[in-house]
């Protein structure tokens, strides 16, 4: 079988690695796997099959109307995707981000359609919304997934966002988790950050709320002095300078670290004390599982989308509900908190993540219990079973 993988770029962020996975496999079930892709830029990752540069997209209309200059970019995009599509004989194309997503359905020809929603939607639809970006717009969407032949989302809240925000069918709709990512091989070198480091390896961003998280961290400082926060992610936006300046402002320069992007974040996971998420929501977290993996323990606010379902699987979607820690199955939840709208509660939602921090990074018998735990969790997410969902969605709709 011909498969197409569709994603603007191959290297940096989670969607781009599964896409790495996945090549890998379909290839080794010796399926023929192509990489469409426009972006010109190194590959962080190893990715199987053929990989198809696509001719530098260029935008056709020139004036300041943004929607009509996206929407012209979306078009010429789909043309040439179509032609690949052609060419290459493709029989299934399974896309990745939200404006791939559209380019895979406007160029659709014989081929089966796939598209993956590596977010909660709504979430994502809020933060946008002021941007007049209307790849975010619901009744758009609406109608740009409804054509596409199946729908993937990474968790069972994700499709309930699909059904109950954007009111796609459930049969449209199948949920196939990420995969645990295979790290390449890094040197060891001299760990220089102490035994008390928290690590929090996501690219700094809105979604990811380091801004709150800086302002909980504080707290600990009072109670563990010699404690240090680690931001392992990219930090070229707008939101990640705010960050750097807070830090600043707080006189924590040298207990919040910024690393950068790093090829090595295995290295970070293996050698850190605990790992942190507190997210506005997550389509999954494949950072939560690669913690989970190295026998890391995970602490994560109750937000929409994955950290539930992988934490404390059985327990439901009820998040925003929890006020207190939560101690689970696999890790510890959190109280959620969105640092964009404020409320009376934030302060002692601040101050019990803190206290979850202290605890975690004093007791090593709870940090010994949740490395074990999440080792086992972490093996759900292996891409052999992983990889078979996908086979199994794909064959249900190549007849």
């Amino acid at each position: 079988m011909n498969i197409a993988l569709l994603l603007p770029d191959l290297c940096g962020g989670g969607a781009e690695r599964v896409a790495s996975e996945l090549s890998r496999y379909f290839t080794r079930k010796n399926h023929h796997v192509f990489v469409f892709t426009w972006k010109r830029t190194k590959n962080d990752y190893y990715f199987a099959g053929k990989i198809i540069r696509m001719p530098n997209h260029v935008k056709p209309y020139s004036g300041n109307i943004i929607w009509l200059a996206r929407a012209c970019e979306l078009l010429n995009t789909s043309k040439q995707v179509r032609r690949l599509k052609k060419k290459y004989h493709i029989d299934v194309t399974i896309s990745f981000m939200e404006n791939f997503n559209c380019v895979n359905v406007l160029s659709k020809r014989k081929d089966k359609v796939i598209t993956r929603i590596c977010t909660i939607l709504s979430v994502r639809e809020n933060m946008v919304r002021r941007q007049g970006d209307f790849l975010y717009n619901r009744t758009f969407l609406r109608f740009m997934y409804s054509l596409a032949d199946k729908v993937v989302v990474l968790t069972e809240g994700g499709k309930m966002d699909m059904v109950n925000e954007y009111r796609l069918s459930e049969q449209k709709i199948a949920v196939v988790s990420n995969p645990l990512s295979s790290f390449a091989g890094y040197e060891e070198e001299e760990w220089t950050y102490g035994d008390k480091v928290v690590l929090c390896p996501l690219r700094v961003d809105e979604l990811k709320q380091q801004k709150t998280l800086v302002e909980c961290f504080q707290r600990v400082l009072k109670e563990i002095p010699e404690a240090k926060l680690l931001l392992v992610g990219r930090t070229n936006s707008t939101y990640a300078n705010e960050v750097k300046e807070l830090v600043r402002k707080l006189h924590l320069e040298k207990k919040v670290l910024f690393i950068g992007h790093s090829s090595k974040v295995q290295y970070y996971l293996e050698h850190s004390t605990c790992f942190i998420l507190i997210s506005k929501g997550e389509g999954f977290s494949s950072a939560i599982v690669e913690a989970l993996g190295t026998g890391l323990p995970v602490l994560s606010t109750d937000c929409p989308g994955g950290p539930r379902e992988i934490l404390a699987p059985g327990t439901g979607l009820g998040h925003q509900h929890i006020k207190t820690i939560e101690m689970a199955e696999y890790g510890i939840l959190l109280p959620y908190i969105n640092e964009e709208y404020k409320t009376p509660e934030d302060e002692k939602v601040k101050e019990t993540i803190s206290k979850a921090l202290v605890q975690i990074l004093t007791d090593p018998e709870l940090r010994k219990k949740y490395s074990e735990k999440g080792k086992e969790r972490a093996k759900c997410y292996s891409m052999e079973i992983i990889g078979a969902r996908w086979e199994k969605l794909i064959h249900s709709i190549v007849k």
